[in-house]
Protein backbone atom coordinates (compact mmCIF):
# COMPACT_ATOMS: atom_id res chain seq x y z
CA UNK A 1 0.00 0.00 0.00
CA UNK A 2 0.84 3.51 -0.80
CA UNK A 3 2.69 5.03 2.41
CA UNK A 4 1.43 8.37 1.49
CA UNK A 5 -2.39 7.56 1.22
CA UNK A 6 -4.28 8.09 4.27
CA UNK A 7 -7.16 5.67 5.23
CA UNK A 8 -10.49 6.77 4.50
CA UNK A 9 -12.35 3.24 4.94
CA UNK A 10 -13.93 4.35 8.07
CA UNK A 11 -14.89 7.78 8.01
CA UNK A 12 -17.92 9.88 7.86
CA UNK A 13 -18.91 12.52 4.99
CA UNK A 14 -19.66 15.99 7.24
CA UNK A 15 -22.86 17.43 4.68
CA UNK A 16 -25.25 20.38 5.52
CA UNK A 17 -28.67 20.87 5.80
CA UNK A 18 -28.30 24.38 3.89
CA UNK A 19 -27.11 22.80 0.93
CA UNK A 20 -28.71 22.68 -2.44
CA UNK A 21 -29.90 19.45 -4.41
CA UNK A 22 -27.06 19.67 -6.83
CA UNK A 23 -24.42 19.36 -3.93
CA UNK A 24 -26.64 16.89 -2.02
CA UNK A 25 -26.66 14.96 -5.31
CA UNK A 26 -23.05 15.40 -5.44
CA UNK A 27 -22.76 13.37 -1.86
CA UNK A 28 -25.07 10.78 -2.66
CA UNK A 29 -22.86 10.35 -5.80
CA UNK A 30 -19.63 9.85 -4.09
CA UNK A 31 -20.68 7.46 -1.53
CA UNK A 32 -22.86 5.14 -4.39
CA UNK A 33 -19.39 5.53 -6.43
CA UNK A 34 -17.60 4.57 -3.97
CA UNK A 35 -19.71 1.95 -2.60
CA UNK A 36 -19.88 0.31 -5.98
CA UNK A 37 -16.14 -0.27 -6.27
CA UNK A 38 -15.21 -0.77 -2.76
CA UNK A 39 -18.23 -2.22 -1.33
CA UNK A 40 -17.94 0.36 1.65
CA UNK A 41 -21.04 2.68 2.33
CA UNK A 42 -19.58 5.92 4.27
CA UNK A 43 -22.26 7.41 6.36
CA UNK A 44 -23.49 11.11 5.71
CA UNK A 45 -23.75 13.11 9.13
CA UNK A 46 -24.88 16.66 9.33
CA UNK A 47 -22.81 17.50 12.84
CA UNK A 48 -18.63 16.91 13.22
CA UNK A 49 -18.83 13.67 14.92
CA UNK A 50 -17.04 13.35 17.77
CA UNK A 51 -15.79 9.67 17.31
CA UNK A 52 -14.51 9.35 13.49
CA UNK A 53 -11.22 8.19 12.55
CA UNK A 54 -11.42 10.28 9.21
CA UNK A 55 -13.89 12.69 8.05
CA UNK A 56 -14.13 13.97 4.38
CA UNK A 57 -16.26 17.75 4.19
CA UNK A 58 -18.02 18.02 0.92
CA UNK A 59 -20.09 21.68 0.03
CA UNK A 60 -20.17 24.83 -1.10
CA UNK A 61 -18.14 27.66 0.01
CA UNK A 62 -21.61 29.11 1.66
CA UNK A 63 -22.37 25.54 2.90
CA UNK A 64 -19.23 23.97 4.40
CA UNK A 65 -16.95 27.40 5.14
CA UNK A 66 -17.50 27.71 8.56
CA UNK A 67 -16.90 23.65 9.22
CA UNK A 68 -13.37 24.05 7.15
CA UNK A 69 -12.67 27.38 9.35
CA UNK A 70 -12.59 25.10 12.33
CA UNK A 71 -10.32 22.53 11.37
CA UNK A 72 -6.76 24.95 11.85
CA UNK A 73 -4.66 22.35 9.08
CA UNK A 74 -7.34 22.38 6.96
CA UNK A 75 -8.20 26.09 6.89
CA UNK A 76 -4.50 26.49 6.50
CA UNK A 77 -3.93 24.20 3.65
CA UNK A 78 -6.87 26.19 2.33
CA UNK A 79 -6.28 29.20 2.37
CA UNK A 80 -3.09 28.92 0.56
CA UNK A 81 -4.96 27.76 -2.90
CA UNK A 82 -6.29 30.57 -5.18
CA UNK A 83 -10.17 31.25 -4.94
CA UNK A 84 -11.71 29.46 -7.23
CA UNK A 85 -14.05 30.66 -9.98
CA UNK A 86 -17.28 30.06 -11.07
CA UNK A 87 -18.00 26.51 -11.50
CA UNK A 88 -14.63 25.67 -9.58
CA UNK A 89 -13.48 24.24 -6.78
CA UNK A 90 -10.58 23.64 -3.92
CA UNK A 91 -9.97 20.73 -2.54
CA UNK A 92 -7.24 19.58 0.78
CA UNK A 93 -6.40 16.66 2.13
CA UNK A 94 -4.43 16.73 6.08
CA UNK A 95 -3.51 13.87 8.14
CA UNK A 96 -3.39 16.00 11.21
CA UNK A 97 -5.73 15.64 14.02
CA UNK A 98 -7.15 13.10 11.78
CA UNK A 99 -6.90 11.89 8.25
CA UNK A 100 -9.43 15.30 7.11
CA UNK A 101 -10.38 15.94 3.16
CA UNK A 102 -12.25 18.62 2.07
CA UNK A 103 -14.30 19.80 -1.43
CA UNK A 104 -15.06 23.11 -1.46
CA UNK A 105 -17.47 24.06 -4.24
CA UNK A 106 -17.34 27.81 -5.32
CA UNK A 107 -21.01 27.25 -6.36
CA UNK A 108 -23.09 24.14 -6.61
CA UNK A 109 -21.55 22.60 -9.84
CA UNK A 110 -18.00 23.05 -8.32
CA UNK A 111 -19.11 20.65 -5.59
CA UNK A 112 -19.94 18.10 -7.87
CA UNK A 113 -17.18 18.61 -10.03
CA UNK A 114 -14.80 18.49 -6.59
CA UNK A 115 -16.52 15.10 -6.16
CA UNK A 116 -14.96 13.92 -9.71
CA UNK A 117 -11.84 15.03 -8.48
CA UNK A 118 -11.42 13.66 -5.52
CA UNK A 119 -12.72 10.19 -6.65
CA UNK A 120 -10.05 9.83 -9.73
CA UNK A 121 -7.61 10.39 -6.75
CA UNK A 122 -8.40 7.53 -4.87
CA UNK A 123 -6.84 4.38 -4.40
CA UNK A 124 -9.38 1.45 -3.46
CA UNK A 125 -9.90 -1.90 -3.25
CA UNK A 126 -12.30 -4.19 -1.44
CA UNK A 127 -12.61 -2.39 1.58
CA UNK A 128 -10.63 -0.02 1.50
CA UNK A 129 -10.43 3.66 0.90
CA UNK A 130 -7.39 5.97 0.46
CA UNK A 131 -6.82 9.37 -0.71
CA UNK A 132 -2.98 10.99 -1.21
CA UNK A 133 -2.67 12.67 2.41
CA UNK A 134 -0.70 15.69 1.21
CA UNK A 135 -2.79 16.47 -1.78
CA UNK A 136 -4.39 20.12 -2.35
CA UNK A 137 -6.03 22.02 -5.52
CA UNK A 138 -7.70 25.06 -7.03
CA UNK A 139 -9.60 24.67 -10.47
CA UNK A 140 -11.68 26.88 -12.64
CA UNK A 141 -13.15 25.66 -15.94
CA UNK A 142 -11.27 27.65 -18.81
CA UNK A 143 -15.00 27.72 -20.68
CA UNK A 144 -18.21 28.52 -20.04
CA UNK A 145 -20.16 26.03 -22.24
CA UNK A 146 -18.58 22.06 -21.75
CA UNK A 147 -20.98 19.52 -23.44
CA UNK A 148 -22.26 16.61 -25.86
CA UNK A 149 -25.09 16.25 -27.61
CA UNK A 150 -26.38 12.60 -27.01
CA UNK A 151 -29.34 11.96 -29.25
CA UNK A 152 -31.73 8.88 -28.81
CA UNK A 153 -31.63 8.02 -32.82
CA UNK A 154 -30.36 5.54 -34.75
CA UNK A 155 -27.17 7.13 -35.77
CA UNK A 156 -24.70 6.23 -33.13
CA UNK A 157 -25.21 2.34 -32.87
CA UNK A 158 -25.06 3.00 -29.08
CA UNK A 159 -27.73 5.47 -27.66
CA UNK A 160 -30.81 3.96 -29.10
CA UNK A 161 -30.22 0.94 -27.40
CA UNK A 162 -29.93 2.47 -24.17
CA UNK A 163 -32.18 2.72 -21.25
CA UNK A 164 -31.99 5.55 -18.80
CA UNK A 165 -30.32 4.10 -16.52
CA UNK A 166 -27.40 3.62 -18.77
CA UNK A 167 -27.92 7.35 -19.81
CA UNK A 168 -28.02 8.25 -16.38
CA UNK A 169 -24.36 6.60 -15.72
CA UNK A 170 -22.95 8.26 -18.68
CA UNK A 171 -24.06 11.52 -18.09
CA UNK A 172 -22.83 11.00 -14.42
CA UNK A 173 -19.56 10.04 -15.65
CA UNK A 174 -19.67 13.19 -17.90
CA UNK A 175 -20.63 15.62 -15.50
CA UNK A 176 -17.90 14.03 -12.38
CA UNK A 177 -15.34 14.86 -15.79
CA UNK A 178 -16.13 18.88 -16.45
CA UNK A 179 -19.06 18.61 -18.33
CA UNK A 180 -22.23 21.01 -17.95
CA UNK A 181 -24.24 20.55 -20.87
CA UNK A 182 -26.10 17.85 -22.77
CA UNK A 183 -27.50 18.56 -25.91
CA UNK A 184 -30.95 16.38 -26.68
CA UNK A 185 -32.86 15.81 -30.12
CA UNK A 186 -35.96 15.37 -30.62
CA UNK A 187 -38.28 12.96 -32.42
CA UNK A 188 -38.47 13.19 -36.51
CA UNK A 189 -34.69 14.94 -36.35
CA UNK A 190 -33.40 12.03 -37.86
CA UNK A 191 -32.93 10.29 -41.15
CA UNK A 192 -34.48 7.55 -39.45
CA UNK A 193 -37.82 8.33 -36.75
CA UNK A 194 -37.08 4.57 -35.11
CA UNK A 195 -34.64 1.37 -34.93
CA UNK A 196 -34.92 -2.02 -33.66
CA UNK A 197 -32.90 -1.67 -30.76
CA UNK A 198 -34.94 1.62 -29.12
CA UNK A 199 -36.96 0.26 -26.07
CA UNK A 200 -38.49 3.48 -25.47
CA UNK A 201 -40.99 5.89 -27.32
CA UNK A 202 -38.39 9.11 -28.50
CA UNK A 203 -40.53 11.68 -26.67
CA UNK A 204 -40.28 9.73 -23.56
CA UNK A 205 -37.39 9.09 -23.72
CA UNK A 206 -36.21 12.62 -24.04
CA UNK A 207 -38.17 13.50 -20.88
CA UNK A 208 -36.55 10.79 -18.92
CA UNK A 209 -33.13 12.13 -19.76
CA UNK A 210 -34.00 15.85 -19.31
CA UNK A 211 -34.95 15.00 -15.87
CA UNK A 212 -31.45 13.32 -15.26
CA UNK A 213 -29.23 16.14 -16.72
CA UNK A 214 -31.36 18.60 -14.33
CA UNK A 215 -30.71 16.18 -11.65
CA UNK A 216 -26.99 16.74 -12.09
CA UNK A 217 -27.23 20.60 -12.17
CA UNK A 218 -26.60 20.98 -15.84
CA UNK A 219 -27.72 22.74 -18.95
CA UNK A 220 -30.60 21.06 -20.85
CA UNK A 221 -29.96 22.02 -24.00
CA UNK A 222 -32.24 21.18 -27.22
CA UNK A 223 -30.87 20.74 -30.21
CA UNK A 224 -34.08 21.12 -33.10
CA UNK A 225 -33.66 21.47 -36.75
CA UNK A 226 -36.06 23.02 -39.45
CA UNK A 227 -37.26 19.59 -40.78
CA UNK A 228 -40.06 20.70 -43.33
CA UNK A 229 -39.07 21.71 -46.96
CA UNK A 230 -40.34 24.99 -46.63
CA UNK A 231 -42.37 27.42 -44.11
CA UNK A 232 -44.95 28.77 -46.14
CA UNK A 233 -47.82 26.48 -46.36
CA UNK A 234 -50.25 27.01 -43.85
CA UNK A 235 -50.79 23.35 -43.09
CA UNK A 236 -46.67 22.97 -42.88
CA UNK A 237 -46.65 25.72 -40.78
CA UNK A 238 -49.43 24.57 -38.37
CA UNK A 239 -47.82 21.08 -37.81
CA UNK A 240 -44.81 22.28 -36.97
CA UNK A 241 -45.60 24.84 -34.82
CA UNK A 242 -47.91 21.80 -33.15
CA UNK A 243 -45.37 19.71 -33.04
CA UNK A 244 -43.00 21.76 -31.32
CA UNK A 245 -45.61 22.56 -28.68
CA UNK A 246 -46.09 19.06 -27.98
CA UNK A 247 -42.55 18.72 -27.19
CA UNK A 248 -41.55 21.44 -25.19
CA UNK A 249 -44.60 21.57 -22.83
CA UNK A 250 -44.04 18.16 -22.01
CA UNK A 251 -40.16 18.17 -21.40
CA UNK A 252 -40.11 19.30 -18.11
CA UNK A 253 -36.60 21.01 -18.47
CA UNK A 254 -35.44 23.02 -21.21
CA UNK A 255 -32.17 25.70 -20.65
CA UNK A 256 -31.45 26.54 -24.45
CA UNK A 257 -32.86 25.93 -27.89
CA UNK A 258 -30.67 25.69 -30.96
CA UNK A 259 -31.69 25.68 -34.02
CA UNK A 260 -29.14 25.24 -36.82
CA UNK A 261 -29.09 27.06 -39.83
CA UNK A 262 -27.96 24.10 -42.04
CA UNK A 263 -27.30 20.39 -41.59
CA UNK A 264 -30.47 20.00 -41.81
CA UNK A 265 -32.40 23.27 -42.71
CA UNK A 266 -32.15 25.27 -45.86
CA UNK A 267 -34.01 28.70 -45.05
CA UNK A 268 -32.51 31.85 -46.34
CA UNK A 269 -31.32 33.93 -43.05
CA UNK A 270 -35.12 36.64 -43.16
CA UNK A 271 -37.34 33.14 -42.84
CA UNK A 272 -34.79 31.23 -40.51
CA UNK A 273 -35.17 34.07 -38.51
CA UNK A 274 -38.62 35.02 -38.37
CA UNK A 275 -39.26 31.54 -38.04
CA UNK A 276 -37.00 30.99 -35.16
CA UNK A 277 -38.83 34.36 -33.45
CA UNK A 278 -41.96 32.16 -33.32
CA UNK A 279 -40.32 29.04 -32.35
CA UNK A 280 -39.25 30.95 -29.40
CA UNK A 281 -42.37 31.86 -28.53
CA UNK A 282 -43.14 28.67 -27.96
CA UNK A 283 -40.39 27.99 -26.00
CA UNK A 284 -40.93 31.05 -23.81
CA UNK A 285 -44.62 29.66 -22.74
CA UNK A 286 -43.25 26.64 -20.76
CA UNK A 287 -39.91 27.60 -20.24
CA UNK A 288 -39.78 31.44 -19.87
CA UNK A 289 -35.95 31.51 -19.12
CA UNK A 290 -34.46 29.54 -21.89
CA UNK A 291 -32.70 30.73 -24.37
CA UNK A 292 -32.68 30.07 -27.98
CA UNK A 293 -29.76 30.08 -30.38
CA UNK A 294 -28.76 30.34 -33.62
Amino acid sequence: MDLKMANFSHSFILAFDTASAVETKAVSVFVEEIQKRTGITIPIVHEFPGQASAVIIIGSEETAGKAVADIAPLKKKISRLNAAGTEGYRIAICKKPIPTAAVIGSDARGVLYGVGKLLRKMQWSDNFVGFPQDFSESTTPEFSLRGHQLGYRPKTNAYDAWTPEIYDQYIRDLALFGSNSIELTPPRTDDNPTSPLMKYDSLEMMIRVSEIIHSYGMDVWVWYPDMADEYVNPETIAFEIAERDEVFSKVPYIDHLFIPGGDPGELDPEPLFAWAETVDGILKKYHPNAKTWL
